[in-house]
């Protein structure tokens, strides 16, 4: 049920639901093609990049020889710059999609540059699988050999991974002998993985059979237009948007002077207002953007008796932002600290969905998450 579901959902003709978590699926992947010290090309984890795209402090970056590409001065990957690394590294393996980026990606153009330089192209949407799922976002399931993303972020589920192929799933391998899906399926078992969880896998197949729901669709859009709302009411304040705005559900945004992303973190936390500290592009990496676990599925829901579901959910409300955001921001955690309860009554959680409303994302220190 669940490799259906996901078939459905993606339009996938492969599907492995047995990895364990993220970092599973994508070790998974390059163990099914690569040999120790074969070369791979990923985005930078400063850029907006993750852990096992090839950072030095990853198996992807002991394992194999990595080089890395970033994004331009426009905060926009530089698929020029990615097209000139792969010609002259020649890579066995690129890797694409991001854990700290707002702007569309072009998966197409990623695939041409591989085909151009014969590399295997893996898609790593985590941090946009739900809005892919939605139809708001392209999607990689064709353009990409591989498509890999958890499923406890934007899928609303457990703990776990799914391995995705599309029209490359019955492609012979250049070993010449097994397609490109049985070459995966073996690299998850036995080499990686012993036996499923197969209670993990019914909690992915209800997961799953809520994405097919017309309403998540209906999140997802609310979700893309509060996104939109929040960065220009934070550009119209005068911050520095990375990116110049945002195309999914991350807003990514450079602190003041004097002021770090872990104050501004902190003083949001006491306040219950989740938020991530990230590297960020540029001479000053200071960031903040809006971090979420499954439990913040209950911003979504309206505050006081009586209340609808909607009421404080408006797509695009966000007329000012919230108190304790704009102490946070303007260094004043002296001003949060220890009044938290009264700006939760004047802002309870529900209410400040819709100034940082998200679809669910996984504490991961070093990722960005979802507005």
């Amino acid at each position: 049920m669940a490799i259906e579901r996901a078939k459905q959902v993606f339009g996938a003709r492969y599907v492995n639901v047995q990895p364990h978590c993220a970092s599973f699926a994508n070790h998974s992947v390059m163990q099914s093609l690569l040999r120790p010290g074969e070369t791979i090309l990923g985005m930078s984890l400063d850029q907006g990049g993750h852990l096992t795209h090839g950072a030095e402090v990853n198996l992807s970056g002991r394992l194999f020889k990595a080089h890395t590409y970033g994004v331009d001065d426009e905060g926009v990957i530089d698929y020029r710059q990615l097209g000139d690394l792969a010609r002259a590294h020649r890579p066995r393996l690129i890797v694409c999609g991001t854990t700290s980026y707002t702007r569309l990606i072009d998966f197409d153009r990623v695939r041409a540059i591989a085909d151009d330089v014969g590399a295997y192209v893996l898609a790593d949407v985590t941090h946009i699988a739900g809005l892919v799922a939605a139809g708001l976002h392209p999607s990689p399931i064709d353009a990409a050999h591989f498509t890999t993303t958890c499923t406890f972020k934007q899928l609303y589920g457990p703990r776990g991974r799914l391995i995705m192929m599309g029209r490359d799933a019955d492609a012979l391998s250049d070993d010449g002998v097994r397609t490109l899906a049985q070459r995966v399926q073996s690299a998850v078992f036995p080499l990686l993985q012993g036996s499923p969880e197969v209670h993990t896998i019914a909690a992915k197949a209800r997961a799953l059979g809520r994405l097919l729901d017309p309403a998540f669709g209906d999140l997802a859009r609310r979700i893309r237009a509060n996104a939109d709302a929040l960065a220009r009411s934070l550009a119209g304040r005068g911050y520095e948007i990375v990116g110049g705005g945002t195309d999914n559900h991350i807003v990514l945004f450079r602190v003041p002077g004097g002021l770090t992303g872990a104050t501004a973190e902190r003083a949001l936390e006491l306040c219950d207002i989740l938020v991530n500290k990230n590297k960020i592009p540029g001479r000053h990496p200071r960031g903040l953007d809006d971090e979420r676990g499954p439990a913040a599925r209950r911003w979504a829901h309206p505050a006081g008796p009586g209340a609808r579901a909607g009421d404080r959910l408006r797509p695009g409300a966000v007329p000012r932002l919230p108190p304790a955001l704009r102490a946070a921001l303007r260094g004043r955690a002296d001003g949060v600290h220890g009044n938290e309860g009264g700006l939760i009554d004047e802002w309870p959680l529900s209410s400040v969905s819709h100034h940082l409303q998200a679809l669910p994302e996984g504490p991961q220190k070093w990722m960005t998450a979802g507005v």
